[in-house]
C-alpha cells in the first residue's frame, strides 16, 4: 500500500483504474473498522456526497462525483441511489467504513451549480491509471 498526501487504500476499477481514499492519518491512527453487513446496514438511508479527483501525468486534474442516499449494504460494499452528478440510477462505495467523513458543511455545490442539502457524509478519492501518480 501507498500513502501520498492524505489519502491510503488502493482499489482497482473497471480493470484500469485505481482508486484511493481514506485519509491517511485516521487510518493509522486507529485500528481499521471491519467491515460488516450489520453495520453498513446502519448507514442506509444517509445521504453522501462523493468527490474523485482524477490525476493524471502531464494535465490539471479533473474532478467528478455523484451525490445520492445510501440505499442498501451488501458484502462488495455500500450501494447509493444516485440523485444527481452521474447518469447511472446506481452507484456502489466500496466496503470500507473508514471512506465515510462526517460532511462538515449544510450546503454543497456540485459542478453543475447544484445546490445540495441535508448530507451525511463526505467521501473523498483520487483515481489514476498509475499508482505512481496517486
Amino acid at each position: 500500500m501507498r500513502i501520498r498526501k492524505k489519502f491510503i487504500n488502493v482499489f482497482i476499477i473497471c480493470g484500469c483504474m485505481l482508486l484511493s481514499g481514506c485519509t491517511a492519518s485516521k487510518y493509522l491512527e486507529s485500528e481499521k473498522l471491519e467491515y460488516s453487513i450489520e453495520k453498513a446496514s446502519k448507514e442506509i438511508g444517509k445521504r453522501v456526497i462523493v468527490s474523485i479527483r482524477i490525476v493524471s501525468p502531464n494535465q490539471s486534474d479533473e474532478y467528478t462525483g455523484f451525490w445520492g442516499v445510501i440505499d442498501s449494504a451488501h458484502e462488495e460494499g455500500l450501494l447509493v441511489r444516485v440523485e444527481g452528478g452521474s447518469e447511472e440510477k446506481f452507484e456502489m462505495i466500496p466496503a470500507d467504513l473508514e471512506f465515510l467523513q462526517k460532511a462538515k458543511e449544510k450546503f454543497y455545490q456540485f459542478k453543475e451549480n447544484e445546490i445540495i442539502e441535508n448530507v451525511d457524509y463526505e467521501v473523498y478519492w483520487s483515481a489514476a491509471a498509475d499508482p505512481s501518480h496517486l
